[in-house]
Formats: structure tokens, C-alpha cells, sequence
């Protein structure tokens, strides 16, 4: 008899890790992963745009405001229903909204800093220098992201 799953003799089947843990590790609620590699509920196709944006600004072509880019919370994170229909009078409303606010600010923060850290730049986020390990306020609607390149010559 062959192994072909694993998971004979009591081994199970391990999760794919990414050097950070386990996907597991990842989907958990209270997972808050920071670094630039990781981005809960920011979908490809979102991502990639967002990032398209940032090199038009980080090469001073952006459509918008040459070095800025014009960023909406609902390209960072899908919103419930009571935080789309502007519900926040209900107190099930201001915890949602302050939820998807927090998931906007970290799957942004880790998008940026993974930005900063591949391109020679500084980012300033609504006119606030970004510190990757700070990261983005929280916020509902949208946010400007200037993208200033740094003269390698000075960094080192």
C-alpha cells in the first residue's frame, strides 16, 4: 500500500507553511501580521491594482496627482452590509465600521510596507510620513498616497 496523502500512521496531513507559520496561523481572527508579506482579505486583483498605482506614483505618472495616489477603502477590504449601507447608529453598526476601518488600515499598512521595502521610497499617507512599523490610521473612505523616491547616494 502506498502513502500517497500522508496521512496514514497517525501523520495527518500538514498545512503549507509560508516561513511565518501556517495558513492556519494566517486565517486566525486575531492574526495581525505586519511585515509586508501578508494581507487578510485583499483580494489579487485589488492588490496588483493598488500596487500599479503606487509605481505610477513612485515613477511620477500617476493619473491622479503625479506622485500621489488616490487609495478607497473598498479596494483594501470588502465591507460587511451595515458598514456599506452607512449603518453606524446601531451599535452592531459602529463596531462594524470600526472593524472594516482596522482591516482597511492593516491590509494597507502591510501593502505599503512591502512597497517601501522593495522600492527606494518614502511614503507619506493624507500628508504623515509612513513608518511600516506604525503603520496607517484606520479609516472608512479614502486616503492620498505621495510616493517620494530616495536618492540611493543619501542612504547609505
Amino acid at each position: 500500500m502506498t502513502r500517497a496523502s500522508g496521512a496514514e500512521e497517525g501523520g495527518g496531513r500538514q498545512p503549507p507553511t509560508t516561513g511565518c507559520g501556517s495558513v492556519a496561523d494566517l486565517a486566525a481572527p486575531d492574526a495581525r501580521h505586519q511585515d509586508g508579506e501578508h494581507m487578510l482579505n485583499l483580494g489579487m486583483r485589488d492588490a496588483l491594482s493598488i500596487w500599479s498605482e503606487l509605481e505610477q506614483a513612485w515613477h511620477r505618472t500617476n493619473g491622479f496627482g503625479t506622485d500621489t495616489a488616490e487609495i478607497y477603502a473598498f479596494r483594501v477590504a470588502k465591507a460587511s452590509p451595515s458598514v456599506a449601507l452607512g449603518d453606524t447608529g446601531s451599535r452592531l453598526g459602529r463596531e462594524a465600521q470600526i472593524e472594516y476601518a482596522d482591516e482597511v488600515a492593516r491590509n494597507l499598512g502591510a501593502l505599503l510596507a512591502l512597497f517601501v521595502e522593495l522600492r527606494e521610497c518614502r511614503i507619506e499617507v493624507d500628508g504623515k510620513l509612513f513608518d511600516p512599523k506604525v503603520g496607517v490610521e484606520p479609516f472608512t473612505h479614502r486616503v492620498h498616497v505621495k510616493v517620494t523616491r530616495e536618492d540611493s547616494r543619501r542612504r547609505r
